[in-house]
């Protein structure tokens, strides 16, 4: 299945600027919302791109953004001043994409490979959505995990 890939910087509630990007399928509207939630010193982009790759090829909408200090996202490198304000800022960005894809289930998929605070992290957000499920992968190769992700998402979906 082709996939249609976009980038896009967003500012948060501080003015600090975020990078943003998802993968959709590009011939059929997604089944499910996919959210990334990469670790500590990691980003989207680059180290879940597979991850984002193989779940909208198997027809999920998946979303990821960079945290304030991580990857392309402005701010001090890999300084969280506040959980709360990742979580608020996470939360914005996941608000604005649930209203633009109506009626489809929010799930998570968070890297508890760098820090386990964001399984967490993950959970928090996907409690807030109401989240049918909470995937937290503790593998360091996303490539692996997008298997393993498709597979229980197909079952969960059915």
């Amino acid at each position: 299945m082709e996939v249609e890939y976009h980038e896009e910087y967003v500012r948060n509630s501080r003015g600090v600027q975020l990078f943003t990007c998802g993968w959709l399928p590009a011939k059929t509207l997604p089944k499910a919302l996919v959210f990334l939630c990469h670790g500590y010193a990691m980003e989207c982009s680059g180290y879940m791109r597979e991850c984002g790759m193989r779940l909208a090829a198997a027809g999920y909408g998946v979303f990821g953004m960079d945290y304030e200090g991580h990857g392309k996202s402005m701010g001090a490198r890999c300084y969280i001043r506040s959980f709360r304000r990742l979580v608020d800022d996470c939360h914005r960005f996941f608000k604005s994409i649930c209203g633009k894809q109506q009626n489809l289930y929010p799930f998570f998929i968070t890297s508890l490979f760098n820090l386990s605070a964001y399984f967490t992290f993950s959970y928090t957000i996907s409690v807030h959505y109401q989240a049918r499920l909470c995937l937290c992968v503790a593998m360091q190769c996303f490539n692996l995990a997008a298997v393993y992700c498709t597979s229980v998402l197909a079952l969960v979906m059915t």
